[in-house]
């Protein structure tokens, strides 16, 4: 039974899902999907902390969203990808980007 998930944004060209289940007393990390990026990724990024769906945090979501600055809301836009954690499956389920923004977040000056 899968008990955490990690989504990985160290590769250039897709994003792995991760998936811990516990076996035989001892927590094991596998991959257990991968869905590819977008092919133009100019002016946008992945985020796949704190994005919610359907103004819901219940399950993990992954998204790209285009580049902002410091006047941008507290929550920006998918920019028409995006896809959900499914679980106990361990696979990622594209969803309708429309319903799916992320917390806006600005580094310092």
């Amino acid at each position: 039974m899968p008990c955490a998930t990690f989504i990985s944004v160290f590769e250039k060209d897709s994003i792995p899902l991760f998936v811990a289940s516990d076996g035989d007393g001892k927590v094991q990390w596998r991959i257990t999907d991968k869905v590819a990026l977008p092919a133009d990724m100019t002016n946008k990024f992945v985020r796949h902390e704190s994005c919610r769906y359907n103004e819901s945090f219940r399950k993990p979501v992954v998204a790209v969203v285009a580049y902002y600055d410091r006047s941008a809301p507290q929550f920006v836009k998918a920019a028409g990808w995006a896809y959900q954690v499914e679980l106990p499956a361990g696979n990622f389920v594209e969803i309708n980007a429309d319903g799916v923004d992320c917390l806006a977040q600005v580094g310092e000056d």
